[in-house]
């Protein structure tokens, strides 16, 4: 069974890694349009930032449900 530090830990890392996976996707297009009007930069920058929020929920969505599942597998043994 593992340790609630070391699941707490490896769970960290999970969600840093899931979170920066996902926003340098999201950062893709903004980065491609780095010659273009200023404009332009903030619209594909303005994406990228809703698309944060989103991220963080799923991160914690994501955590939490770890959290249950193993809550329920540490009940069993």
């Amino acid at each position: 069974m593992v340790s609630p530090a070391l699941f707490l830990s490896l769970v960290t890392v999970a969600a840093f890694l899931y979170s920066h996976v996902l926003m340098r996707l999201a950062l893709r297009p903004w980065e491609r349009v780095h010659d273009e009007h200023w404009t332009e930069r903030a619209r594909w920058l303005w994406q990228a930032r809703k698309s944060r929020a989103a991220i963080a929920l799923s991160v914690i969505i994501l955590s939490a449900l770890t959290a249950s599942e193993f809550n329920k597998l540490g009940t069993m043994f």
